[in-house]
This record gives C-alpha cells, structure tokens and sequence, in this order.
C-alpha cells in the first residue's frame, strides 16, 4: 500500500471518528477501487451502513466449532515414580506427550495415583 493510500485511510478513519460516516465512505471510495466493506456487530451501525449504501457484514468470530474448541485439560498415563517425582521436585519433564502451553494435563497412575500439572514451555525441537 502506498503512501498515499495509508494516508486516505488515516483520514477515513479519523472522519469515521467524529461521526462523518459520508466523507469517510467518499474517501475510501476514492483510494481504493475495491468496494468497503463495514464488520460490525453493533446493529444500528450495520443500518446506517446499509443507508449509505456501504456493504455489510455481522462480526462472526464467535462461531468456532464445537469439535475444534479445546478444553485446555487431557490425561497422561503414565508410571507412578513420574507422579512421585513431580511431588518430590515440583516440577518434571515429559516427553511423547502432544499438548500446548498452559494447558493442564492430569497424569494418572493406575486408579488412585494421579496430579495435575501445567504445561510451562514445550521441548525444544
């Protein structure tokens, strides 16, 4: 984008500020020949876009899948001497295990041996 262009859209955006909705559209109009488009969630905003013949879009970015969202927590079984010496040092690493940082993992050793951990930095490639 050139100078100019960066220009026009600082203008634009400073005309949108102050609530001159028309000259913004004009300016942008006049430094990009591809067609504004207005994302917004605010509903009245989308209708006076709408009115001044601005394309209009919902802001949709609370529409993630339920299958892809994370739950930040998964299980890990492994031998009880690693769950003793995450107690015992506070702190382990563990290696074979797909998980991001923050995110928790419970390791479980048989039935009642188990803790919750938290990933702090993953293992360097």
């Amino acid at each position: 984008m050139g100078q100019a262009a960066k220009g026009d859209l600082e203008l634009a955006e400073s005309l949108v500020k102050l609530g001159r909705f028309d000259e913004a559209l004009e300016t942008l109009r006049e430094c990009d020949k591809t067609a504004p488009v207005l994302v917004t969630k605010d509903a009245a905003l989308r209708i006076k876009g709408a009115q001044l013949g601005v394309a209009v879009q919902d802001y949709r970015a609370d529409t993630v899948p339920v299958e892809q969202l994370q739950s930040g927590l998964i299980e890990h079984f492994t031998e009880g001497e690693v769950i003793d010496r995450l107690f015992e040092e506070g702190k382990i690493e563990l290696h074979g295990v797909e998980a991001e940082v923050n995110q928790f993992i419970v390791l479980k050793a048989g039935t009642s041996h188990s803790a919750l951990a938290r990933v702090i930095r993953l293992p360097m490639p």
